[in-house]
């Protein structure tokens, strides 16, 4: 198969804020009553409220490291292995180790590398090229078909 150029997705972003965003929000509706409970003492408040505040510096974190992670780079397939390449020409070679997700809007390739590390390549409908994206879903359509 040859090189698909992989670009940065802004679907894959807008997905992931709109994620965090609705999570954040179902924190502050889930911790509100607690915090703002006069009832409580305040250390038990100071509480609920470290509480809150741990969870969106834990989930700003995970925003940005998953928004990091989307791919920009290459993808290519020769003998028997994906290449995955990104912008500073550092290549993985990985191989398919699950079940490939083919959706409309999102092709989803599950992946190992050669040192054993498992990761997802998440691929939006913006972020290949339409003439790429149909080469590549007409390959998993040829090639990842049950044998026998």
């Amino acid at each position: 198969m040859a090189v698909l150029s992989i670009s940065t997705s802004a679907f894959l972003r807008i997905f992931y804020r709109l994620f965090y965003g609705l999570f954040v929000l179902s924190l502050f509706v889930a911790l509100f009553p607690y915090i703002s409970d006069v009832n409580t003492g305040g250390v038990v408040r100071l509480v609920w409220l470290a509480l809150l505040l741990g969870s969106l510096i834990g989930l700003w974190h995970l925003y940005a490291l998953q928004c990091a992670a989307i791919p920009v780079g290459s993808l290519a397939y020769e003998n028997g292995f994906w290449i995955l390449s990104n912008n500073k020409k550092e290549q993985l070679n990985c191989v398919l180790v699950g079940e490939v997700l083919c959706w409309p809007w999102l092709i989803v390739l599950p992946l190992q590398s050669e040192d054993g590390s498992k990761r997802f390549l998440l691929l939006c409908h913006d972020a290949i090229k339409p003439a790429d994206q149909a080469r590549l879903r007409t390959w998993l359509r040829a090639c990842l078909r049950p044998k026998g």
